[in-house]
């Protein structure tokens, strides 16, 4: 199939993909309308280590930092954090929801890891990075420490804010994304039924199962009830051009032969053996000519 059968199959059934399309649309928004809004706050902590007497160790201490910085990402993340940020902010949920809601990420390159909370209440996502932030410096304190001190330190460079507007549900993006995954589900399915379909429909149909040369294509003619004989009512209508064309060609059908006998017929009653035979008729006299027609 190329790209013209799939731009005919478009043009055929393009409303099924604009409804499905307004369908995904209305199912995006309706599903943001029920979503409870989700907030998210970041605060960022700048890891460094002890100030360092010579170049040879401030290059030293940077190596240990960078090293360091994934390390923390996890640990900000673990029980042992997340139990000092409940009891921080005295909540009681268990440690594995917090888990779920706060995340740790370095910045490339940098020695800054950067601290999210996720919540359906905008000032507890900002509380839950900042204790996040505050307790994992805690931790890291403990962690280091090998003397009296600890070589390394964390302090906050960005605190968490209250969030404004939530980071979810976003009701445009998922509109959007709805009209366009049931515009996508339509067009596969009017591909695949295409496909599968094997009924005689089009000219090109006929094309594709035989190598017998098309004489000429009477299309449907919604009119067809009301005016069957379409050559005598509208003689100068495509319709009527048709049947003419049917005429010519059929005269140069094996004119080295004696006779000629033609047969129609159709694959069920009612598809219009009558008044396709009449109507050639009608064409045929128009012509002049005669034929001998046998019922």
């Amino acid at each position: 199939m190329g790209f013209l059968e799939y731009a005919r199959l478009l043009r055929r059934h393009w409303f099924l993909v604009i409804f499905a399309a307004i369908l995904g649309a209305a199912a995006g928004l309706l599903i943001s309308f029920v979503q409870t809004p989700s907030y998210r706050a970041s605060t960022e902590v700048f890891i460094s280590t002890q100030a360092a007497d010579t170049s040879s160790d401030l290059v030293q201490g940077n190596a240990f930092t960078l090293s360091r910085v994934n390390t923390y990402a996890r640990l900000a993340g673990s029980e042992e954090v997340l139990e000092r940020v409940a009891d921080r902010l005295e909540l009681e949920v268990p440690v594995r929801d917090l888990m779920e809601q706060v995340e740790a990420m370095p910045v490339t390159n940098t020695a800054i890891l950067e601290i999210s909370a996720l919540s359906d209440d905008p000032a507890l996502a900002a509380d839950l990075a900042n204790a996040t932030s505050a307790s994992l410096a805690e931790a890291v304190e403990e962690l280091e420490t090998t003397g009296s001190t600890s070589p390394v330190r964390l302090a906050t460079i960005v605190s968490a804010d209250v969030p404004a507007e939530p980071e979810s549900p976003r009701p445009v993006l998922q509109g959007i994304l709805g009209a366009l995954l049931l515009a996508v589900a339509a067009l596969a399915f009017i591909v695949v039924r295409d496909l599968v379909d094997t009924r005689i429909r089009t000219e090109r149909d006929v094309k594709a199962v035989t190598s017998a040369p098309l004489l000429a294509a009477v299309h449907f003619d919604p009119k067809a009830a009301a005016r069957p004989l379409v050559v005598h009512a509208e003689p100068l209508s495509p319709q009527s051009e048709v049947f003419r064309t049917l005429r010519t060609n059929l005269n140069f059908v094996e004119v080295d032969g004696e006779s000629r006998l033609f047969v129609m017929t159709s694959s069920i009653p009612g598809e219009g053996k009558t008044t396709t035979a009449v109507n050639l008729a009608l064409a045929i006299a128009g012509s002049g000519t005669r034929w001998r027609s046998t019922p």
